[in-house]
């Protein structure tokens, strides 16, 4: 055991060694708990199809296992990976030992299983291959883990990093497009970001590296030549020198690009780069995996009402965390027009309805640009310098004086929709969208679209535009929408850490008040640490409907990271359930390891697993947990089971 053990994370440290790869991390390792392969005899499954000398080896009920694949090659080497399935295509005819070893997180069986798989011919028609990739475009597969990977040489270049779907959708890698024709022609095309991606240890394209990072190049369509050939028990793919590819991993596949042949079936193909020191993985695909990303609804149509109607700056509410009104604004600038709309914050903002940007328009009763009588859908495109969560949109009948009532809250105005929940990335295009609303008949004042940036960093500078308020039936482009149906969240965290919160004292208190008007609490039951709420009228707001675990006496480190994990189950679709982490008696409410919202499906039971969380700042002696369910419909019953907190793992 320890041999092997010291093997496996051998090279895993290497790995730190290379550029543009990183290790996994495995803390906490349990030797008694590392598996044996005995255990496994009817669970490796070897198949061949022999029309492509491929052979495939799985291991079965593999759940919270890999295998360690070891095929002997005549010439004496050993070839290994850790893919599960695992696909190989031998150019000799003959027998090949295969050995598997099983492993999970605590480390690698000694033991063995052993097969044998034979191949019926040697290759001498390359035919199939070359229909095989012909007549079709190829792009890296990028909805698959693995698609990029690399690991030491020898191995199928997994072993030390493998990409998550989508990991390089930034870097453009996943729009170039290769095609190869029978008679050997092979084309790049390099898709809308005219791009390739280089990584950063490489000598060439230098000239365009701008930081210590995997960087793009400039590329142009390209048409060359490539080759089919054997080496010894494999088939490689050759180019031509200087011959355009998705990835440059190091200087050599630039200067003479090979790359050894894994897999191939009409759809998919997995190939490896090896330079005799590292192995680089790619998965090609010719399916169409990459949807390009939902951008809006487009602006410039006649169906815009928004483009029809006459806009300009509202009062802006701008106030320090004690709300007190910064004076003349605080310098801020807010600049507006019905394409776009700019704010600049220079001050900090602490909290939600700290910072209200209106932007009223001509829309007033009567107005043919709005009605109940029809639906409408609504999006615009927002981008900031910097970070900020839980961004507020909201269309609405202003108040008083053009004013959005006390404070820009006026939960009770008759509003088109009120949205918390958008995050911002700097620097990212968000798009946020909101399509089949039911109109509102403005009664005497006029229709505005209200932002607050509450939360957000000094220096703060917001973009909004492509600004779209249209009807729905006149609305063509629904089916570009992206599926918004909020998907449980996946386990992602390790739980075997000691639950800070399993002896917690039980202090429930509830706050239900449906438009302010406090309620009797929610009736629930409690029953071994499982708590079902039953919310018999609708609370249409944040922080109408909270339930909180009250003076846990847990104290939490500053200088410590925490992972929390809880279970939510709701009878019916709710858009962003509020969990706080925070200090009990903070009367600011502004001390927390986590305040972020989470969306339910109606029916099915949701994970949330956040991962590495830290306290935002102070710390936190005696931790209080308030769930807030505003914004749950009538009749909502949820349920919150198996919280851990934890020291993070």
């Amino acid at each position: 055991m320890k041999t092997t053990y010291k093997y496996w994370l051998g090279s895993l440290v290497i790995a730190g060694l290379i550029s543009a790869c990183s290790p996994d991390k495995y803390d906490g390792l349990d030797e008694s708990l590392v598996p044996q392969a005995s255990a496994f005899t009817n669970n490796v499954k070897a198949t061949v199809d022999q029309s492509l000398n491929q052979i495939t080896l799985e291991l079965t009920d593999a759940k919270g296992l890999f295998p360690y694949w070891e095929i002997e090659l005549p010439n004496g080497k050993v070839e290994r990976s850790t893919m599960n399935p695992f696909k190989k295509i031998f150019t000799n005819a003959g027998d090949y030992k295969v050995r598997m070893r099983v492993g999970n997180r605590n480390g690698m069986s000694d033991g063995v299983q052993e097969t044998t798989v034979h191949i019926n011919n040697t290759i001498f028609d390359f035919d199939k291959y070359y229909n095989l990739l012909s007549k079709k475009s190829w792009h890296m597969a990028n909805n698959e883990k693995g698609h990029l990977g690399c690991g030491p040489s020898g191995t199928d270049g997994l072993e030390w990093w493998a990409a998550g779907p989508d990991e390089k959708i930034k870097q453009g890698v996943y729009d170039n497009e290769l095609s190869f024709t029978t008679e050997g022609q092979y084309t790049f095309k390099p898709g809308d970001h005219g791009t390739i991606f280089v990584n950063k240890g490489c000598s060439v394209f230098a000239e365009y590296k701008t930081e210590d990072d995997d960087f793009c190049a400039p590329a142009t369509e390209q048409t060359t030549t490539y080759n089919l050939e054997v080496d010894g028990d494999d088939l490689y793919l050759t180019f031509p020198a200087h011959t355009y590819l998705p990835y440059i991993a190091y200087d050599e596949m630039w200067n003479s690009p090979r790359f050894k042949v894994l897999s191939m079936t009409a759809k998919k193909m997995a190939l490896v780069a090896d330079n005799g020191n590292i192995a680089w993985h790619f998965i090609l695909t010719t399916e169409s995996t990459l949807e390009k990303p939902f951008a809006g609804f487009t602006y410039d149509q006649e169906a815009n009402n928004w483009k029809k109607a006459e806009v300009e700056a509202g009062n802006p509410y701008y106030a320090d965390a004690n709300w007190a009104p910064y004076p003349d604004n605080g310098g801020a600038t807010f600049e507006v027009s019905n394409q776009q709309i700019k704010v600049v914050l220079p001050q900090p903002v602490a909290q939600q309805w700290q910072a209200q940007f209106p932007v009223v328009t001509n829309i007033g009763p009567g107005s043919p640009l709005m009605t109940s009588a029809k639906n409408y859908d609504f999006s615009c495109v927002i981008n900031s310098n910097k970070d900020l969560k839980n961004l507020t949109i909201k269309v609405v009948e202003t108040g008083e004086n053009g004013k959005a009532g006390s404070l820009g809250i006026n939960y009770d105005a008759n509003a088109l929709f009120y949205d918390n929940s958008t995050n911002l990335t700097a620097g990212d295009d968000v798009v946020f969208f909101k399509t089949d609303l039911k109109g509102i008949d403005i009664q005497d004042n006029k229709l505005q679209l209200l932002f607050d940036f509450g939360g957000s960093e000094a220096g703060t500078e917001i973009t909004i535009k492509n600004i779209v308020l249209i009807e729905h039936d006149q609305n063509t482009e629904l089916d570009k929408l992206p599926g918004d149906k909020p998907q449980p969240e996946k386990p992602k965290g390790d739980w075997t850490g000691t639950n800070l919160l399993a002896n917690m004292p039980v202090n429930i208190t509830q706050y239900y008040a449906p438009g302010w008007a406090q309620l009797p609490d929610a009736a629930y039951t409690a029953e071994n640490g499982k708590y079902t709420i039953t919310y018999p009228t609708a609370a249409p707001d944040q922080w109408q409907a909270q339930f909180t675990f009250n003076n846990t006496g847990i104290a939490l480190d500053p200088e410590k990271a925490y992972d929390f994990r809880v279970k939510l189950l709701s009878n019916n679709d709710h858009k962003g359930v509020t969990i706080k982490l925070t200090q009990d008696g903070n009367d600011k409410d502004d001390v927390f390891l986590t305040a972020d919202r989470h969306a339910l499906v109606g029916g099915e039971e949701t994970v949330i697993e956040l991962v590495g969380l830290k306290i935002n700042k102070d710390k936190i002696t005696n931790l209080k947990i308030p769930f807030d369910f505003g914004g749950l419909t009538d009749g909502t019953e949820i349920v919150i089971s198996e919280m851990h907190l934890q020291e993070h793992k």
